[in-house]
């Protein structure tokens, strides 16, 4: 008994020395990257069951034993062993362990896929790549960092469309835009510029994706093979964006409470401007004439031609408006020197500016988290009176209700703005344009001087211009407006469920709405609406509703293979109304109202609803975590097909075998390697009403029928339309092949992601051609095949790599897509993709590309030389054969990061080789001889060539049989004017658009914490950005300085028209500062 008392007390003594031995350390735990507190860091001391884990602050405390190893975790981090030493209090800083953050991938419906398991490419962009870059429209900002997306600018003016294909076009003429999904729920990016309410050249129009804020963006995701996209059905056959906000991402913020602040302010200039010519002035064969071209005499010299036409010894010129009754200050006699205003171009643009600022407030704890944020941007453009205002209040949050319930939703407002102007000249003609004329203005003409040429007429408040049938420029943006106003409502709710552990039930029910009012008004005086003043409304209304359910099952098999397997259900139902009134003969001048108008005529208009019912299925097996396989079908019912064909089903299989993870011991320098491959069908449905003839109420019959309109007499009417049904239409289908390859070598500091694709669109749905003795012009149909195959790569390289140092990143990204009509239907060799366009026409033909351009060409003999008019010496013009490819022959971006402790520099380059442009921009500079490329004039000209048959297309030959070298000699004026520039052959005026790009320059520093801690800021970030700095386009006439990132028809809805540009308005370049705070 001693010896057991004896016992128990030494064990007690060592207890309580052991117990005396311990002491409470306490420590914060913060993000290396931000310095921002990290809760829920787990906190264990090494080897026991001893821890605990950060609050909200990242504050912890935990009782220890001297020398004791402290192990902190956290989702996203590299893990930090510390050892405790003779202080209590250990602080932190976890590194972002890049690896772990790309583990994991978001994929349709928000399921998230390990990255590995994937048997497709998807690339996903941050909001650090997307944010305070100077650029509100999100898809612009997509340019050069993701392959295999091509991305198209309509103009520089604010608000203007951004067209997006993703592995070139699947539709001949139908929609070949991707879907988006904004949290969830499809999100409408159309631009409504197709149907009757068309306004005036309509690439001033936006597309929807414009209203969605950059800054409130946490990540993008393009998905662009159709085994990622077939669960969303037929709306995805041309990919998905996917879209998660900052409001609408899964969990919490880092601390329990914080305030972000974000503002940005950019100055906008226009990119280029022609190198004009100021040796000539108005003319023709260097004689004055006011005329909107310089092929006149030149200033201060005296010319080998007559001066003629009124040019007095002095140097001057009769004044434009002498004489004129409205104008008394320029009585008849009136004369002006006869000068060049170098600037004269220059003067019609102002400095821009892009105005941005963002609060968030965010809560997050163990059940949930709560965001709010409201924004406004505000982009003024290099054109007076041209703008576009995006404001937004955003809200999202889910709660964690017990151990099996949580709630979800997300709820956004955006009110987008659009003050606009009529641009562009399609068919040449643009006569209420603010810009059809103004950039090959005459170089003696000095608009901007409103004392020497005022704009307006002071009496009929008319425009005022040197020569007839187009507005002045300056009385255009003035009084030629279009103007949207949108307003905007999306969000979701849902629920997920944990019934057990193998088994999770999630439902989720969306709205996205919008109406958009628009008015365009062409005031009285105008040379455009017949000069009796237009005002046309146009009120547009899209709802959405998705309603989404998925039961996910996860079970382990057996110990080596894994299954999760997801049913789900989906509905998706779409309303679209348009109704467009167009009143005419304005009474009172400045009052841009339909009411003030003496006579309101319906515009058109339209009601259109659709529903989709989906069920489909995803299955996936893997095998000891490095071999893959999924599994996915879907079966639709569609209310636009005929009921014999409205359920159609289609399925994918993917697969991934990542190899490395059986040779980790046998090549080490292998950080990662997998092999993918994937095949998959998706359908596509037609758009609403395409079985049977449709009528029109009330309808607006055209100028054949101006003495009858509807109503008449009080009686409504109705006219059936001019495409005839199909009551038998079925579905198109894409069907598409990828295999792929992801290799990272040394620590992931090289890596590379290659990726082969081979896609097929069959049955397609489209308008032909019909007799019209049918009754009808056209008729929607089943027909044709076009196939897409082509090659992405991303390298990603790491040259310098210290953490605590200088470190420098190239992420460069490649892709090329080849594009084939393969057949249209029947004995069609030709359909028409375009209208307006006569020459240059865009369509497709069997064999060859989507979209070529035909036009007039530059007759050749067999062995390609130039064939000339002996009688003019100028070139002979063939009618209408194929003059141009539009399609890159391949697209890549460049992505440099530079980063020196809080220092961080990233450059943007890009390049797109190939694709051809027919710019009538350039024609217009070129024929009215108003840059220095038409600058060399006094010495006759003699094209190379052979003498020709105009009408054979032959060479002529002379008594030996040989062809007959020009001798012709010819001006300039009449090599750019008749030929080259306005009515010559349009091949002359289609360019390779091959074009290199300073896409992107952002230089930030992170404010060091210390200089910040006795404030309440937690965080300061200061950045400068610049978009679009330099570019350089080759193929294009020196002196034209032509940026051709440009289209005529922005993004239209239907089609994919690309390689037309009619006088646009040019891209700009910006200048930025950017400030983020956290609190």
């Amino acid at each position: 008994m001693k010896k057991l008392l004896q016992s128990l007390f030494i064990l007690l003594l060592m207890a309580c020395t052991a117990m005396a031995q311990d002491r409470t350390v306490t420590g914060t735990v913060t993000g290396k990257d931000d310095g921002l507190p990290l809760p829920g860091v787990s906190v264990i001391v090494q080897g026991t069951k001893n821890g605990t884990q950060t609050s909200a602050d990242g504050k912890f405390a935990l009782s220890v034993p001297s020398g004791a190893q402290l192990v902190f975790s956290y989702l996203g981090y590299t893990q930090e062993v510390v050892t405790v030493g003779q202080s209590n209090i250990v602080n932190v800083a976890l590194t972002p362990d890049t690896k772990v953050l790309s583990e994991v991938v978001v994929t349709a419906f928000g399921i998230q896929r390990k990255t590995k398991a994937i048997g497709y490419t998807a690339s996903t962009l941050t909001n650090d790549q997307l944010a305070q870059k100077s650029e509100p429209d999100p898809l612009r900002a997509l340019s050069g960092k993701v392959a295999g997306v091509n991305i198209i600018a309509s103009n520089g003016v604010p608000g203007s469309a951004t067209n997006i294909t993703i592995r070139g076009n699947t539709s001949f003429l139908g929609n070949n835009k991707p879907l988006m999904v904004v949290d969830g729920i499809p999100f409408n990016n159309s631009s409504d510029q197709s149907g009757s309410s068309t306004l005036v050249n309509n690439n001033a129009v936006s597309n929807r994706a414009v209203d969605l804020d950059p800054n409130n963006i946490e990540s993008i995701v393009v998905i662009k093979s159709a085994a990622a996209a077939a669960l969303y059905g037929s709306r995805a056959a041309n990919g998905v964006i996917l879209i998660t906000t900052k409001t609408g991402k899964a969990g919490g913020s880092k601390k329990g409470f914080e305030v972000s602040l974000l503002s940005s302010y950019a100055f906008e200039n226009v990119s280029s401007l022609p190198d004009y010519q100021n040796k000539y002035g108005a003319g023709s064969d260097f004689n004055y004439s006011n005329a909107n071209g310089s092929w006149g005499p030149a200033f201060n010299m005296p010319s080998i031609y007559p001066q003629g036409n009124g040019i007095a010894a002095d140097g001057t010129v009769p004044h434009w408006y002498a004489g004129n009754a409205a104008l008394p200050q320029f009585p008849a006699g009136t004369r002006v020197p006869y000068q060049a205003y170098p600037d004269n171009v220059k003067d019609f643009f102002q400095t821009g500016s892009v105005f941005e600022n963002q609060i968030q407030m965010s809560s997050g704890g163990e059940k949930g988290n709560f965001t709010v944020s409201a924004s406004k941007s505000k982009n003024n453009g290099v054109i007076e009176f041209s703008d576009f205002v995006r404001s937004t209040l955003n809200v999202g949050g889910n709660m964690k209700l017990n151990d099996k319930l949580t709630v979800m939703g997300t709820l956004s407002y955006v009110n987008s703005k659009q003050d606009g102007l009529i641009l562009g000249a399609q068919n040449g003609v643009g006569q209420a344009s603010a810009f059809a004329r103004t950039m090959y203005l005459a170089r003696n003409w000095n608009l901007s001087d409103f004392t020497s040429m005022p704009y307006q007429n002071p009496v009929t408040l008319g425009q005022l211009f040197p020569v007839a049938g187009v507005d002045n420029p300056y009385w255009s943006i003035r009084n030629n407006t279009y103007k949207s106003d949108v307003n905007r409502i999306y969000g979701n709710v849902g629920a997920g469920y944990e019934v057990n552990s193998w088994l999770n039930l999630n439902y989720k029910i969306g709205l996205n709405q919008f109406s958009d009012t628009r008015v365009r008004t062409i005031r009285r005086g105008s040379v455009g609406a017949s000069g009796i003043g237009e005002v046309n409304n146009d009120d547009i209304y899209n709802q959405e509703i998705e309603s989404t359910f998925l039961a996910t099952v996860t079970r382990q098999l057996t110990q080596d293979i894994g299954f999760r397997g997801i049913l789900g259900h989906n509905v998706n139902q779409q309303t679209r109304k348009r109704q467009s009134v167009v009143g005419t003969n304005m009474v009172v001048f400045d009052i841009d109202d339909i009411d003030n108008t003496a006579t309101v005529l319906p515009n058109g208009g339209n009601y259109t609803q659709r529903r989709l019912i989906g069920a489909f299925a995803d299955l996936q097996f893997d095998y000891k975590s490095f071999l893959f396989l999924n599994l996915t079908g879907r079966n639709d019912w569609s209310s636009t097909l005929p009921k014999s064909n409205r359920s159609f089903f289609y399925s994918g299989v993917n697969g991934s075998f990542v190899f490395s993870e059986l040779i980790k011991e046998q090549a080490p320098w292998l950080s990662y390697g997998k092999l993918r491959a994937n095949w998959a069908k998706v359908g596509n449905d037609a758009s609403p009403y395409q079985l049977i003839p449709t009528y029109t109420v009330n309808p607006v019959l055209g100028n054949n029928a101006s003495n009858l309109t509807f109503p008449f007499l009080g009686t409504s009417g109705g006219t059936v339309g001019n495409s005839l049904g199909e009551p038998n239409l079925t579905p198109e289908f894409t069907t598409e092949k990828e295999i792929g390859v992801e290799l990272r070598f040394l620590n992931d500091r090289i890596g590379i992601d290659a990726t082969y694709y081979n896609k097929k669109s069959t049955n397609q749905i489209a308008l032909i051609t019909v007799a019209s003795t049918s009754g009808f012009t056209g008729k929607t149909t089943n027909f044709g095949e076009m196939t897409n195959k082509g090659f992405e790569l991303g390298l990603d390289f790491t040259p310098f790599k210290n953490p605590d140092g200088f470190t420098w990143n190239m992420y460069g990204v490649f892709s090329a897509n080849r594009n084939k009509v393969v057949s249209l239907t029947g004995g069609l060799t030709e359909l028409s993709v375009v209208p307006g366009f006569g020459d240059p026409a865009v369509v497709l033909r069997p064999g060859r590309p989507y979209g070529i351009l035909v036009g007039s060409k530059t007759a050749k003999d067999s062995e390609g030389n130039v064939l000339i008019n002996r009688i003019t010496g100028l070139m002979i013009k063939v009618p209408l054969m194929e003059i141009g490819d539009p399609n890159p022959k391949f697209i890549t971006g460049l992505t440099n990061t530079f980063s020196y402790k809080g220092i961080s520099l990233g450059v943007l380059v890009d390049y797109r080789h190939g694709g051809d442009l027919y710019s009538g921009t350039v024609g217009q500079l070129l024929g009215r001889g108003v840059t220095t490329d038409t600058e060399d004039r006094l010495t006759p000209k003699i094209v190379k060539g052979y003498y020709g048959d105009p009408t054979t297309f032959q060479p002529i030959l002379d008594g030996n049989g040989n062809k007959i070298p020009n001798q012709v000699q010819t001006t300039t004026n009449d090599l750019y004017f008749s030929t080259t520039g306005l009515t010559g052959q349009t091949d002359l005026l289609v360019f390779d658009a091959s074009v290199f790009r300073l896409r992107e320059i952002s230089l930030g520093y992170v404010i060091p914490k210390k200089w910040i801690e006795k404030t309440p800021i937690a965080s300061l970030n200061v950045s400068l950005t610049a978009r679009n700095l330099y570019f350089y386009a080759p193929n294009f006439p020196k002196g034209t300085n032509f940026d051709p990132e440009t289209s005529t028809y922005g993004a239209a809805d239907t089609r994919n028209i690309s390689g037309i540009e009619y006088t646009n308005a040019p891209s700009t370049r910006r200048f930025g500062l950017n400030l983020k705070a956290t609190f």
